[in-house]
């Protein structure tokens, strides 16, 4: 079974190749004892003195270029490189039967997480496709994905103006800092109802917002916040 060449034999035997071809080109003439005549009996025409085209020396690294190519397609086997891990999230069923069950909201602003805190601004835009939604950041430890999620918006006088519960259940990523997360969870808002006529008419006012995570195998937290609605 004949040994698969490494690549430094590869790249020897090219350089080998090259210099045979280069030591056949400028091999000297053998030398002569005729006694040598003076230019002036015999000039000689710069046509009859060896020389190297200019393009010899590109010519010849080309030529050992090539060896190396050819020399590693017949000796060598592919080799697969991942620069990056490959993860398929979306098949995954994280689970973390260590610690409480824990939710928390948030956003993200300029790709950095911040979490809500109690009367911090809920922000409610327009859709790309239509509609008003809020799109809170939704982060679980120990619980599984997938899980359900639940989320309502209700006014300080009780009128619900959003509420959403998805099925089938979210899958949710795995940060870098631990936690499983949704970076925009969709959370409708009614664009009219019994207190306003246009979305606009609900900036300012005070609500709360009450999400609730639950896996397949009933680990489950709430979180729930008083928050002020406004434009994002």
């Amino acid at each position: 079974m004949n040994e698969i060449p490494t690549w430094k034999q590869l790249v020897h035997r090219a350089h080998a190749l090259a210099a045979l071809g280069n030591g056949r080109t400028n091999a000297l003439p053998p030398v002569s004892h005729t006694p040598r005549r003076s230019r002036a009996e015999h000039p000689t025409s710069p046509a009859s003195e060896p020389h190297n085209p200019p393009f010899l020396g590109t010519f010849r690294k080309f030529t050992a270029c090539v060896l190396i190519l050819v020399l590693g397609a017949l000796g060598c086997e592919p080799v697969e490189v991942y620069v990056d891990p490959i993860h398929d999230y979306q098949d995954s069923h994280w689970d973390f039967p260590a610690g409480e069950p824990e939710v928390t909201i948030g956003f993200y602003s300029e790709q950095l997480y911040a979490p809500l805190g109690e009367d911090s601004p809920l922000y409610i835009t327009q859709g790309f496709q239509g509609g008003t939604w809020s799109m809170p950041a939704v982060r679980t430890r120990g619980i599984a994905s997938p899980a359900q999620v639940a989320c309502d918006v209700m006014l300080a006088d009780g009128t619900l103006v959003g509420t959403t519960d998805l099925d089938p259940p979210t899958s949710f990523q795995l940060t870098t800092d631990g936690w499983l997360e949704v970076q925009a969870y969709p959370v409708p808002v009614q664009e009219t109802g019994p207190t306003h006529d246009a979305p606009h008419e609900l900036f300012g006012l005070a609500a709360e917002l009450n999400c609730t995570v639950t896996d397949g195998v009933g680990r489950s937290d709430t979180i729930t916040l008083p928050v002020f609605l406004e434009q994002g």
